[in-house]
């Protein structure tokens, strides 16, 4: 009977730790060398999320958008310790695998942008910039998807929070609760909470991504055009040497001087 109540007194807390185990397990992220990182999960509802850092913001084509300059973008870890689901970031996955790698832009002729792993370089040849080694081989360039912004996590993950915490009504009272915030829900109609204060601090959020984007890429032709790059000249035409000299000399002190004309020399 002892050991009885002694099961019973343990099956509650046994069941919570079963629920928890999971999402603590869930919300590690790790990078592609399987070391854990402290990332934050961009995507809480399901099994294999990327993660970004919690000063960068979550990008729905699994990359990251750094807040700081020079508002970098840059792949992150994954909450999959051997990075085989298909939710985790390839972009860059070769590329410093202990750690974060950075997404540089390079510019190219082409109407779509192109980038590189970590680093660019200057051909020694022709001047032109190239991506840097990954894994002792040379980069392909590479496009990049359009993202959007994702609310509630790492950087913005006191967005939805901010704007339901000013929220003046609540329109249902079955509400489901997700990274601190409540939204309201009825079966499959989601009811928008604080509208008036979501909205603006969304349209903050998307013109603040925007300028950080504009800013970055500002920054990074500054910061080509101020470095010295070593190159050879890359120009067809060579200046040409000529035999005869066209240019003025100056008059010595033995050149002949202009004599006046006599009256019978003018008669001939």
């Amino acid at each position: 009977m002892g050991n009885w109540s002694l099961l019973r007194g343990l099956a509650l807390p046994l069941s919570i730790l079963c629920l928890i185990v999971p999402i603590k397990a869930a919300s590690q992220c790790y990078y592609p060398n399987g070391d854990e990182s402290e990332d934050t999960p961009c995507f809480l509802d399901g099994d294999v999320s990327h993660c970004c850092s919690p000063s960068a913001i979550c990008l729905t084509n699994k990359l990251c958008l750094f807040l700081d300059d020079p508002y970098q973008l840059s792949r992150g870890s994954c909450t999959s310790p051997d990075w085989r689901s298909a939710n985790c970031p390839t972009i860059c996955k070769d590329a410093q695998q202990s750690s974060g790698a950075a997404v540089v832009p390079l510019d190219t002729p082409g109407p779509e942008t192109q980038y590189c792993c970590n680093s660019l370089f200057a051909n020694t040849t022709s001047g032109d910039l190239i991506c840097g080694y990954v894994k002792d081989s040379p980069q392909t360039p590479f496009t990049v998807a359009s993202g959007t912004a994702i609310p509630g996590v790492a950087a913005l993950s006191d967005l939805m929070k901010r704007s339901n915490d000013t929220s003046p009504t609540v329109t249902n009272d079955t509400s489901t609760a997700r990274n601190g915030s409540c939204i309201a829900s009825n079966d499959s109609n989601n009811v928008s909470i604080g509208a008036g204060v979501g909205v603006p601090l969304g349209v903050i959020a998307l013109l603040s991504i925007g300028w950080a984007l504009w800013e970055r890429r500002k920054r990074k032709r500054a910061s080509i055009l101020a470095e010295p790059v070593h190159m050879q000249s890359l120009h067809p035409y060579q200046p040409v040497t000529n035999d005869r000299n066209f240019g003025v000399s100056e008059l010595g002190a033995d050149t002949a001087k202009p004599a006046e004309l006599h009256q019978n020399q003018l008669r001939g």
